[in-house]
């Protein structure tokens, strides 16, 4: 009785909305099985609710991500639509901001067919407000007539270091990635490192957002380029 009413108050103290993220749910059903199978005494897991509680009111909430069925994988998508743009020219455009915002466009052009509509990017990049975290993954253009879809996956937290060592050895302009699906769940890591997991997967979540939108500003601004 007592661990159900412990419970009880967890789950009513730390609710933000009935309509929770899948994702966000899982994390709280996760501390709930420590509890309950005896993984983590009372003291613990009052400690946990006090902790979770504190990380969500300093990142701002959970992050929703767009996970697969089996949560194996993080897949964004999105459809831009541009009414006065046509195939050509979206297709063309999504290859010249590629080209303008990387220093050789034929390395992280993966691949391309204009008659099926279809560019695959693999690049990096830059976290907003940092010059040495980035998301690393494959970004997938899918054109058709006046539209496209972009799907973003495959995705990695990188971090850049100019000099770092690893078993006595020193690697310079080394970059450490770490997989987006390794971040979660998040209350299976040290209760320690809660806040500054969720800090990092709500920037990835947000730069990934605004790649999308930047992207599609520029795509848009087709017009604009020709009015002078």
């Amino acid at each position: 009785m007592k661990k159900h009413i412990l419970l009880s108050i967890f789950f009513f103290v730390i609710s933000i909305s009935e309509l929770l993220a899948q994702n966000y749910k899982s994390e709280l059903d996760n501390l709930s099985k420590k509890y309950e199978q005896g993984e983590i005494d009372q003291y613990k897991y009052q400690k946990m609710a006090e902790v979770w509680r504190s990380a969500m009111k300093t990142t701002g909430g959970y992050p929703e991500l767009p996970l697969s069925e089996d949560s194996s994988k993080v897949r964004y998508e999105f459809i831009y639509e541009a009414d006065n743009l046509d195939k050509l020219i979206i297709y063309n455009r999504i290859l010249e901001y590629f080209s303008l915002q990387y220093e050789s466009l034929s390395e992280i052009l993966d691949y391309q067919d204009y008659d099926l509509g279809k560019i695959i990017i693999k690049c990096n990049t830059p976290v907003e407000g940092s010059y040495t975290s980035f998301f690393c993954a494959t970004y997938r253009f899918t054109i058709i007539q006046n539209k496209y879809r972009l799907e973003i996956s495959n995705i990695s937290y990188a971090k850049k270091y100019d000099m770092i060592l690893i078993d006595e050895t020193y690697f310079y302009d080394y970059l450490q990635e770490t997989r987006f699906e390794a971040f979660y769940p998040v209350t299976n890591k040290n209760f320690k490192e809660w806040e500054q997991t969720i800090t990092k997967m709500k920037k990835v979540d947000k730069a990934i957002k605004d790649s999308g939108d930047k992207i599609f500003s520029f795509v848009k601004a087709y017009n604009g380029d020709y009015e002078f």
